[in-house]
């Protein structure tokens, strides 16, 4: 409850991304939904908490992003 909105999109790699406290999550995201790569999955005007798992083992967001 405290992260607000939460979306964990599962990756093939075993590797989610996780991304909490959105002000909203877009209404065209569902559960179990696939999602491709550039789709609008929700909005953070304030604050935005990104984490990166692999294999249920915490690592550096910064070492993903592109």
């Amino acid at each position: 409850a405290m992260l607000d909105n939460v979306i964990i999109i599962e990756h093939d790699n075993g590797l989610h991304t996780i991304y909490a406290k959105l002000d909203k999550i877009a209404p065209t995201i569902s559960v179990g939904q696939r999602v491709k790569q550039g789709s609008i999955i929700g909005r953070a005007s304030r604050e935005l908490m990104l984490q990166v798992t692999q294999r249920n083992a915490h690592i550096n967001p910064l070492s993903v992003i592109h």
